[in-house]
Protein backbone atom coordinates (compact mmCIF):
# COMPACT_ATOMS: atom_id res chain seq x y z
CA UNK A 1 0.00 0.00 0.00
CA UNK A 2 1.39 3.16 -0.64
CA UNK A 3 2.23 5.62 2.25
CA UNK A 4 1.17 8.69 0.32
CA UNK A 5 -2.58 10.10 1.11
CA UNK A 6 -4.96 11.64 -1.43
CA UNK A 7 -7.99 12.93 1.19
CA UNK A 8 -8.05 16.15 2.90
CA UNK A 9 -10.41 16.26 6.15
CA UNK A 10 -13.11 18.42 6.68
CA UNK A 11 -15.49 18.49 9.34
CA UNK A 12 -19.84 19.79 9.09
CA UNK A 13 -22.32 20.44 11.32
CA UNK A 14 -20.39 19.00 14.01
CA UNK A 15 -19.37 15.38 11.44
CA UNK A 16 -16.09 14.46 10.83
CA UNK A 17 -15.92 13.07 7.82
CA UNK A 18 -12.79 12.20 5.38
CA UNK A 19 -13.39 13.36 1.71
CA UNK A 20 -11.53 12.92 -1.58
CA UNK A 21 -10.82 16.92 -3.06
CA UNK A 22 -13.08 15.75 -6.24
CA UNK A 23 -15.87 13.85 -6.71
CA UNK A 24 -14.24 11.44 -9.25
CA UNK A 25 -11.55 10.90 -6.54
CA UNK A 26 -14.62 9.11 -4.71
CA UNK A 27 -14.60 6.54 -7.53
CA UNK A 28 -11.39 6.50 -7.58
CA UNK A 29 -10.64 5.69 -4.30
CA UNK A 30 -13.48 2.91 -4.11
CA UNK A 31 -12.23 0.94 -6.98
CA UNK A 32 -8.64 1.48 -5.67
CA UNK A 33 -9.84 0.10 -2.18
CA UNK A 34 -11.54 -2.90 -4.03
CA UNK A 35 -8.09 -3.80 -5.58
CA UNK A 36 -6.19 -3.14 -2.66
CA UNK A 37 -8.51 -6.14 -0.75
CA UNK A 38 -8.07 -8.41 -3.80
CA UNK A 39 -4.41 -7.44 -4.17
CA UNK A 40 -4.23 -8.64 0.20
CA UNK A 41 -5.95 -11.74 -1.07
CA UNK A 42 -4.08 -13.05 -3.74
CA UNK A 43 -0.37 -11.80 -1.65
CA UNK A 44 -1.44 -12.84 1.57
CA UNK A 45 -1.22 -9.51 3.17
CA UNK A 46 -2.86 -9.16 6.72
CA UNK A 47 -4.91 -6.21 8.21
CA UNK A 48 -3.85 -5.21 11.81
CA UNK A 49 -6.72 -6.66 13.27
CA UNK A 50 -6.20 -10.20 11.98
CA UNK A 51 -2.41 -10.08 12.64
CA UNK A 52 -3.50 -9.19 16.14
CA UNK A 53 -6.20 -12.17 16.48
CA UNK A 54 -3.87 -14.39 15.08
CA UNK A 55 -1.39 -13.80 17.90
CA UNK A 56 -4.19 -13.91 20.28
CA UNK A 57 -4.51 -17.25 19.57
CA UNK A 58 -0.93 -17.91 19.22
CA UNK A 59 -0.97 -17.01 22.81
CA UNK A 60 -3.93 -19.15 24.07
CA UNK A 61 -2.14 -22.18 22.55
CA UNK A 62 0.84 -21.50 24.97
CA UNK A 63 -1.91 -21.21 28.00
CA UNK A 64 -2.37 -17.29 27.52
CA UNK A 65 -6.23 -17.90 27.37
CA UNK A 66 -6.87 -14.68 28.97
CA UNK A 67 -5.10 -12.43 26.09
CA UNK A 68 -7.43 -10.14 25.00
CA UNK A 69 -6.98 -7.78 21.64
CA UNK A 70 -7.19 -4.13 22.14
CA UNK A 71 -7.79 -2.55 18.94
CA UNK A 72 -8.59 1.32 20.20
CA UNK A 73 -4.62 0.70 21.71
CA UNK A 74 -2.98 -1.96 19.04
CA UNK A 75 -2.36 -3.98 21.83
CA UNK A 76 -2.43 -7.44 23.58
CA UNK A 77 -3.20 -7.41 27.10
CA UNK A 78 -1.63 -10.45 28.40
CA UNK A 79 -3.20 -8.99 32.43
CA UNK A 80 -5.89 -8.85 34.21
CA UNK A 81 -8.25 -5.64 34.10
CA UNK A 82 -6.86 -4.95 38.00
CA UNK A 83 -3.15 -5.20 36.26
CA UNK A 84 -3.30 -4.61 32.68
CA UNK A 85 -0.08 -5.86 30.97
CA UNK A 86 0.02 -4.42 27.46
CA UNK A 87 1.95 -5.66 24.79
CA UNK A 88 1.97 -2.74 22.06
CA UNK A 89 1.78 -4.16 18.43
CA UNK A 90 2.96 -1.23 16.35
CA UNK A 91 6.19 -2.56 16.22
CA UNK A 92 5.75 -6.19 15.59
CA UNK A 93 3.15 -5.96 12.94
CA UNK A 94 5.90 -4.35 9.97
CA UNK A 95 7.77 -6.99 10.50
CA UNK A 96 5.17 -9.77 10.43
CA UNK A 97 3.80 -8.66 7.29
CA UNK A 98 7.56 -8.61 5.70
CA UNK A 99 7.51 -12.14 6.46
CA UNK A 100 6.07 -14.62 3.50
CA UNK A 101 2.56 -16.39 4.25
CA UNK A 102 4.67 -19.62 4.68
CA UNK A 103 6.91 -18.05 7.53
CA UNK A 104 4.13 -16.47 9.22
CA UNK A 105 3.01 -19.39 11.88
CA UNK A 106 6.94 -19.22 12.94
CA UNK A 107 7.02 -15.57 13.34
CA UNK A 108 4.18 -15.45 15.75
CA UNK A 109 5.39 -18.48 17.47
CA UNK A 110 9.18 -16.57 18.38
CA UNK A 111 7.16 -13.39 19.23
CA UNK A 112 5.03 -15.12 22.35
CA UNK A 113 8.05 -16.98 23.14
CA UNK A 114 10.36 -14.16 23.23
CA UNK A 115 7.09 -11.85 24.82
CA UNK A 116 7.19 -14.94 27.67
CA UNK A 117 10.88 -14.81 28.13
CA UNK A 118 11.48 -11.21 28.79
CA UNK A 119 8.05 -10.67 31.24
CA UNK A 120 10.45 -13.58 32.87
CA UNK A 121 13.66 -12.14 32.92
CA UNK A 122 12.20 -8.35 33.73
CA UNK A 123 10.72 -9.94 36.93
CA UNK A 124 14.29 -11.68 37.78
CA UNK A 125 16.59 -9.09 36.24
CA UNK A 126 18.36 -7.05 38.86
CA UNK A 127 19.93 -4.15 37.48
CA UNK A 128 23.74 -3.59 37.40
CA UNK A 129 25.85 -0.91 35.63
CA UNK A 130 27.73 -4.00 33.75
CA UNK A 131 24.67 -4.33 31.74
CA UNK A 132 24.37 -0.61 31.08
CA UNK A 133 24.52 0.19 27.45
CA UNK A 134 23.33 3.29 25.20
CA UNK A 135 21.05 3.63 22.63
CA UNK A 136 19.80 6.32 19.72
CA UNK A 137 16.66 7.55 19.52
CA UNK A 138 15.09 10.12 17.60
CA UNK A 139 13.53 13.28 19.83
CA UNK A 140 9.77 12.06 20.15
CA UNK A 141 10.72 8.71 21.14
CA UNK A 142 10.30 9.33 24.91
CA UNK A 143 6.70 11.03 24.36
CA UNK A 144 5.21 7.74 22.71
CA UNK A 145 7.12 5.76 25.50
CA UNK A 146 5.25 7.82 28.04
CA UNK A 147 2.10 7.90 26.61
CA UNK A 148 1.97 4.44 26.00
CA UNK A 149 2.61 3.97 29.54
CA UNK A 150 -0.27 6.72 30.50
CA UNK A 151 -2.52 4.06 28.56
CA UNK A 152 -1.83 1.11 30.78
CA UNK A 153 -1.94 3.24 34.21
CA UNK A 154 -2.69 7.28 34.15
CA UNK A 155 -1.13 8.44 37.41
CA UNK A 156 1.88 6.27 36.43
CA UNK A 157 5.23 8.96 36.74
CA UNK A 158 7.75 6.67 34.22
CA UNK A 159 10.36 9.43 33.60
CA UNK A 160 13.12 8.91 31.03
CA UNK A 161 15.98 10.88 31.10
CA UNK A 162 18.06 11.60 27.51
CA UNK A 163 20.88 13.46 26.30
CA UNK A 164 19.99 15.93 23.31
CA UNK A 165 22.21 14.71 20.00
CA UNK A 166 21.61 17.83 17.53
CA UNK A 167 18.19 18.73 17.11
CA UNK A 168 16.37 15.58 15.79
CA UNK A 169 18.08 12.66 18.06
CA UNK A 170 18.60 11.97 21.53
CA UNK A 171 21.31 9.45 23.74
CA UNK A 172 19.13 7.16 26.16
CA UNK A 173 19.71 4.08 28.47
CA UNK A 174 19.02 0.26 28.50
CA UNK A 175 19.74 -2.80 30.59
CA UNK A 176 20.58 -4.97 27.60
CA UNK A 177 20.45 -8.91 28.56
CA UNK A 178 19.92 -11.85 26.36
CA UNK A 179 16.57 -11.49 25.53
CA UNK A 180 15.47 -7.99 25.91
CA UNK A 181 16.84 -4.51 26.21
CA UNK A 182 14.96 -2.60 29.39
CA UNK A 183 14.58 0.66 28.99
CA UNK A 184 16.11 3.05 31.83
CA UNK A 185 13.86 5.21 33.72
CA UNK A 186 14.72 7.19 36.53
CA UNK A 187 13.43 4.91 39.10
CA UNK A 188 16.29 2.68 37.72
CA UNK A 189 18.78 5.06 38.36
CA UNK A 190 17.59 5.57 41.46
CA UNK A 191 18.10 1.69 41.96
CA UNK A 192 21.55 1.98 40.36
CA UNK A 193 22.35 4.82 43.00
CA UNK A 194 24.01 6.41 39.93
CA UNK A 195 22.92 10.47 38.08
CA UNK A 196 22.01 10.43 34.69
CA UNK A 197 25.74 11.56 33.72
CA UNK A 198 27.45 8.98 35.72
CA UNK A 199 25.56 6.07 34.41
CA UNK A 200 26.04 7.34 30.79
CA UNK A 201 29.47 7.34 31.05
CA UNK A 202 29.31 3.88 32.10
CA UNK A 203 27.31 3.09 29.28
CA UNK A 204 29.76 4.15 27.11
CA UNK A 205 32.82 2.84 28.59
CA UNK A 206 30.67 -0.59 28.11
CA UNK A 207 29.82 0.02 24.76
CA UNK A 208 33.55 0.60 24.16
CA UNK A 209 34.41 -2.82 25.19
CA UNK A 210 32.01 -4.34 22.79
CA UNK A 211 33.13 -2.10 19.63
CA UNK A 212 36.26 -2.92 17.87
CA UNK A 213 36.37 -0.80 13.90
CA UNK A 214 34.15 -2.87 11.50
CA UNK A 215 32.89 -1.21 8.97
CA UNK A 216 31.63 -2.32 5.69
CA UNK A 217 32.06 -0.16 2.49
CA UNK A 218 28.93 0.88 0.60
CA UNK A 219 30.12 3.22 -1.72
CA UNK A 220 33.66 4.47 -2.23
CA UNK A 221 33.83 7.30 0.84
CA UNK A 222 30.57 5.79 2.71
CA UNK A 223 30.85 3.28 5.06
CA UNK A 224 27.79 1.19 7.05
CA UNK A 225 28.43 0.12 10.14
CA UNK A 226 28.91 -3.88 10.46
CA UNK A 227 28.84 -4.64 14.37
CA UNK A 228 25.11 -6.15 13.13
CA UNK A 229 23.75 -5.84 16.63
CA UNK A 230 21.31 -3.20 17.87
CA UNK A 231 23.81 -0.80 19.20
CA UNK A 232 25.54 0.10 15.62
CA UNK A 233 23.73 4.05 15.79
CA UNK A 234 24.95 3.58 19.34
CA UNK A 235 28.71 4.38 18.10
CA UNK A 236 28.43 7.73 17.48
CA UNK A 237 28.86 8.38 20.65
CA UNK A 238 32.74 7.03 20.28
CA UNK A 239 33.66 9.84 18.29
CA UNK A 240 37.19 7.98 17.60
CA UNK A 241 35.91 5.66 16.55
CA UNK A 242 34.28 7.69 13.88
CA UNK A 243 37.51 9.65 13.70
CA UNK A 244 39.44 6.74 12.35
CA UNK A 245 37.99 6.40 9.44
CA UNK A 246 39.71 9.34 8.14
CA UNK A 247 37.57 10.92 5.84
CA UNK A 248 38.72 13.69 3.81
CA UNK A 249 36.44 16.36 5.56
CA UNK A 250 33.73 16.10 8.66
CA UNK A 251 32.35 12.79 9.14
CA UNK A 252 28.33 12.74 8.50
CA UNK A 253 25.99 10.47 9.67
CA UNK A 254 22.25 9.23 8.93
CA UNK A 255 20.50 6.76 11.16
CA UNK A 256 17.58 5.74 9.56
CA UNK A 257 16.62 2.76 11.72
CA UNK A 258 18.06 0.99 14.80
CA UNK A 259 20.92 -0.69 13.65
CA UNK A 260 21.96 1.09 11.00
CA UNK A 261 24.41 3.94 10.70
CA UNK A 262 26.10 5.37 7.40
CA UNK A 263 28.67 7.86 7.65
CA UNK A 264 30.41 9.56 4.71
CA UNK A 265 32.16 13.07 4.75
CA UNK A 266 30.57 16.31 4.32
CA UNK A 267 31.69 17.26 1.12
CA UNK A 268 31.39 14.24 -0.26
CA UNK A 269 28.04 14.58 -2.60
CA UNK A 270 28.00 10.82 -3.89
CA UNK A 271 29.09 9.39 -0.62
CA UNK A 272 25.95 11.42 1.04
CA UNK A 273 23.82 10.25 -2.34
CA UNK A 274 25.09 6.59 -1.53
CA UNK A 275 23.73 6.48 2.23
CA UNK A 276 20.56 8.59 1.58
CA UNK A 277 19.64 6.10 -1.80
CA UNK A 278 20.58 2.84 0.63
CA UNK A 279 18.99 4.63 3.78
CA UNK A 280 15.39 4.29 1.65
CA UNK A 281 16.08 0.80 0.75
CA UNK A 282 16.87 -0.07 4.54
CA UNK A 283 13.95 1.36 5.41
CA UNK A 284 11.78 -1.35 3.84
CA UNK A 285 12.98 -4.31 5.47
CA UNK A 286 14.03 -2.39 9.67
CA UNK A 287 10.48 -1.45 11.21
CA UNK A 288 12.06 0.54 13.71
CA UNK A 289 12.83 3.42 12.04
CA UNK A 290 14.69 6.63 13.98
CA UNK A 291 15.51 9.70 11.60
CA UNK A 292 16.34 11.08 7.93
CA UNK A 293 18.20 13.98 9.94
CA UNK A 294 22.05 13.86 9.50
CA UNK A 295 24.42 14.84 11.71
CA UNK A 296 27.75 16.28 11.19
CA UNK A 297 30.98 15.84 13.69
CA UNK A 298 32.60 19.04 13.80
CA UNK A 299 35.07 19.62 16.71
CA UNK A 300 33.63 16.53 18.30
CA UNK A 301 30.34 17.41 18.82
CA UNK A 302 27.11 16.24 16.63
CA UNK A 303 25.24 19.11 15.06
CA UNK A 304 22.56 19.31 12.02
CA UNK A 305 23.74 18.82 8.41
CA UNK A 306 22.12 19.60 5.37
CA UNK A 307 23.43 19.00 2.09
CA UNK A 308 24.26 21.54 -0.07
CA UNK A 309 23.18 19.86 -3.57
CA UNK A 310 19.24 20.38 -3.98
CA UNK A 311 18.37 16.93 -5.36
CA UNK A 312 20.07 15.48 -2.31
CA UNK A 313 18.11 17.57 0.23
CA UNK A 314 15.19 16.52 -1.64
CA UNK A 315 16.11 12.75 -1.17
CA UNK A 316 16.45 13.62 2.32
CA UNK A 317 13.13 15.52 2.76
CA UNK A 318 11.24 12.58 0.98
CA UNK A 319 12.77 10.24 3.64
CA UNK A 320 12.18 12.62 6.46
CA UNK A 321 8.28 12.91 5.32
CA UNK A 322 7.74 9.33 5.15
CA UNK A 323 9.19 8.37 8.58
CA UNK A 324 7.40 11.31 9.86
CA UNK A 325 3.63 10.18 8.32
CA UNK A 326 4.44 6.86 10.41
CA UNK A 327 5.23 8.72 13.60
CA UNK A 328 2.31 11.33 13.23
CA UNK A 329 -0.22 8.46 11.96
CA UNK A 330 0.89 6.21 15.53
CA UNK A 331 0.82 9.43 17.81
CA UNK A 332 -3.00 10.21 16.21
CA UNK A 333 -3.96 7.28 17.48
CA UNK A 334 -2.61 7.67 21.05
CA UNK A 335 -4.16 11.17 21.09
CA UNK A 336 -7.36 10.32 20.28
CA UNK A 337 -7.18 7.77 22.91
CA UNK A 338 -6.85 10.55 25.74
CA UNK A 339 -9.03 13.32 24.13
CA UNK A 340 -11.46 10.29 24.26
CA UNK A 341 -11.02 9.77 28.00
CA UNK A 342 -11.25 13.08 28.74
CA UNK A 343 -14.36 14.09 26.56
CA UNK A 344 -12.55 16.75 24.33
CA UNK A 345 -13.81 17.36 21.40
CA UNK A 346 -10.89 17.38 19.20
CA UNK A 347 -9.84 16.82 16.11
CA UNK A 348 -6.51 15.36 15.54
CA UNK A 349 -5.78 16.22 11.92
CA UNK A 350 -3.99 13.97 9.63
CA UNK A 351 -0.17 14.48 8.38
CA UNK A 352 -1.03 14.30 4.65
CA UNK A 353 1.78 13.37 2.35
CA UNK A 354 2.23 14.04 -1.65
CA UNK A 355 4.34 13.14 -4.58
CA UNK A 356 5.15 15.40 -7.35
CA UNK A 357 7.49 13.69 -9.84
CA UNK A 358 10.61 12.95 -7.77
CA UNK A 359 9.36 15.99 -4.87
CA UNK A 360 7.52 15.00 -1.90
CA UNK A 361 5.64 17.24 0.67
CA UNK A 362 3.27 17.35 3.55
CA UNK A 363 0.21 18.91 3.88
CA UNK A 364 -1.82 19.85 7.00
CA UNK A 365 -5.60 21.11 6.93
CA UNK A 366 -7.24 24.09 8.70
CA UNK A 367 -10.91 23.70 8.58
CA UNK A 368 -13.53 26.38 9.56
CA UNK A 369 -15.73 25.14 12.18
CA UNK A 370 -13.32 22.79 13.49
CA UNK A 371 -11.42 22.86 16.60
CA UNK A 372 -7.69 20.95 15.81
CA UNK A 373 -4.60 19.71 16.47
CA UNK A 374 -2.28 20.38 13.50
CA UNK A 375 0.67 18.39 12.61
CA UNK A 376 3.97 20.36 11.62
CA UNK A 377 3.34 20.02 7.47
CA UNK A 378 5.21 21.43 5.08
CA UNK A 379 1.78 23.12 4.06
CA UNK A 380 -1.18 24.57 5.52
CA UNK A 381 -4.43 24.26 3.20
CA UNK A 382 -7.24 26.60 4.31
CA UNK A 383 -10.76 25.58 3.88
CA UNK A 384 -14.37 26.66 4.21
CA UNK A 385 -16.75 24.41 3.30
CA UNK A 386 -19.50 24.92 0.98
CA UNK A 387 -22.40 22.90 0.10
CA UNK A 388 -22.59 19.86 -1.39
CA UNK A 389 -19.30 19.02 -2.30
CA UNK A 390 -17.85 22.32 -2.90
CA UNK A 391 -15.65 24.08 -0.51
CA UNK A 392 -13.35 27.32 -1.41
CA UNK A 393 -9.36 26.20 -0.10
CA UNK A 394 -5.96 27.57 -0.89
CA UNK A 395 -2.48 26.37 0.23
CA UNK A 396 0.38 28.15 2.18
CA UNK A 397 3.77 27.43 3.28
CA UNK A 398 3.66 26.31 6.90
CA UNK A 399 6.91 28.96 7.52
CA UNK A 400 4.34 31.68 5.86
CA UNK A 401 1.18 31.09 7.03
CA UNK A 402 2.67 30.36 10.70
CA UNK A 403 4.15 33.77 10.56
CA UNK A 404 1.12 35.70 9.78
CA UNK A 405 -1.17 33.51 12.22
CA UNK A 406 0.73 32.62 15.05
CA UNK A 407 -1.41 33.80 17.64
CA UNK A 408 -3.96 31.41 16.24
CA UNK A 409 -1.54 28.63 16.41
CA UNK A 410 -0.74 27.60 19.65
CA UNK A 411 1.89 25.03 20.37
CA UNK A 412 0.03 21.88 21.53
CA UNK A 413 2.64 21.29 25.31
CA UNK A 414 4.39 18.18 25.87
CA UNK A 415 3.59 16.21 22.52
CA UNK A 416 6.02 15.60 19.96
CA UNK A 417 6.03 15.17 17.00
CA UNK A 418 4.45 19.32 17.08
CA UNK A 419 1.41 19.48 16.84
CA UNK A 420 -0.32 23.41 16.57
CA UNK A 421 -3.86 23.91 18.61
CA UNK A 422 -6.43 25.94 16.37
CA UNK A 423 -9.52 26.85 17.62
CA UNK A 424 -11.02 29.24 15.04
CA UNK A 425 -10.75 30.20 11.79
CA UNK A 426 -8.95 33.16 10.51
CA UNK A 427 -10.94 36.18 10.64
CA UNK A 428 -12.29 37.83 6.81
CA UNK A 429 -9.02 40.45 7.31
CA UNK A 430 -6.20 37.98 8.30
CA UNK A 431 -7.37 35.30 5.43
CA UNK A 432 -7.63 37.81 2.82
CA UNK A 433 -3.60 38.36 3.77
CA UNK A 434 -3.27 34.80 3.85
CA UNK A 435 -4.86 34.21 0.38
CA UNK A 436 -2.98 37.12 -1.16
CA UNK A 437 0.94 34.96 -0.57
CA UNK A 438 -0.76 31.48 -1.37
CA UNK A 439 1.33 29.11 -3.14
CA UNK A 440 0.21 25.96 -5.22
CA UNK A 441 1.46 22.78 -3.73
CA UNK A 442 5.08 21.57 -4.69
CA UNK A 443 8.48 20.85 -3.85
CA UNK A 444 9.79 23.08 -0.35
CA UNK A 445 13.76 22.14 -0.78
Amino acid sequence: MPWFQTVSVLRRRGRLRERPVHRCAVRIYAVTMCAMKLFDFLTGRVSPDTFARDLVRAFAQRGYGHARYDAQKFAIDLGTPQEPELMFLGNFYPEYCQASRFRRSGVLGRLVDLRIRSAAEAKANTPSVDKLLPVIRDVSYTWFCQAQVRVVAKDAQHRITGVPIGNCHQAMLVLDSLTQTQQVDDATLAALNLGFDEAMAQAIHNLRGISPDKWRTVAPGAYMGAWDDIFDCSRILLTDLIYRLNLPQNPVALMPARGVLLVTSSTHAAGQLAILTLAAKLLDDNAHWISAHMLELADGIWKPFAPSERSLRALQHRLHVRLQSSKYEQQKGLLEAQLAETGKDIFVATYMAYSKGDDVFSLATWSQGVEAWLPKADYIMFVKPGPEESHDAFSLPWDVAHQHAASWMVEVPDVLPLRYHVTQFPDAALLDQLRAQQAPLGPVV
